[in-house]
């Protein structure tokens, strides 16, 4: 994956600036901005992302010297593989695995309201041909997932454990109202409203 690449889903990730539809420019364009011009870069930072002054400054290294971060990501990852996720990986392959046929079941019949439950940033996202969800035992970001754009391929949704109910279409509250409903949409009931009018 290229540099700019990254930059890109960092920022699709929840943890950059939600991009306004109104802005008329697309996150690759602002990334190429942010990578060339150093003044737009630092105002960018400072003013539309949430982080602390001194993640503000890693993030202004990030864009200024996008090859350099690659490089620190990837022994990051290569530091954390080693020393904390290869002891846990087997029991959290079983437990995603757990996870993702609890989420199947989940997803009801009306997928689009599901998706749209899900999409913190777009409802557009629900239009996509090609949408994939998948469970993490880690990431449970905001009030629903992590969403990431796969360019032409489709949409992904990341969904931490602790966030599935989120998907849920409240099953026991349309039960009840139909249950209501039907007893006001009886015949005799009908005739008893009638009297009354």
């Amino acid at each position: 994956m290229r540099p700019k690449q990254i930059l890109k889903y960092f920022l699709y990730s929840g943890y950059g600036p939600e991009i306004e539809k109104d802005e008329n420019i697309t996150i690759e364009e602002i990334v190429d901005r942010l990578t060339t011009d150093e003044k737009e870069t630092l105002i960018f930072i400072t003013q539309r992302m949430i982080h602390y002054p001194s993640e503000k400054a890693n993030l202004l290294e990030f864009f200024e010297g996008p090859e350099k971060m690659k490089e620190e990501y990837i022994q990051l990852l290569e530091w954390y593989y080693e020393n904390i996720f290869s002891s846990v990986e087997e029991d959290i392959r079983k437990l995603n695995e757990e996870k993702l046929k609890e989420l199947k079941k989940r997803i009801p019949d009306v997928r689009e309201k599901t998706l749209e439950k899900l999409s913190l940033s777009s409802s557009d996202i629900v239009k996509k041909s090609n949408i994939y969800i998948g469970v993490s035992y880690y990431l449970g970001i905001m009030a629903a997932s992590a969403t990431l754009s796969l360019d032409k391929k489709g949409y992904v949704f990341v969904i931490g454990y602790d966030r599935k109910e989120f998907m849920d279409i409240e099953q026991t509250q349309t039960v009840s109202c139909a249950e209501v409903f039907g007893s006001l949409g009886h015949p005799q009931r009908i005739l008893i409203v009638k009297e009354l009018l």
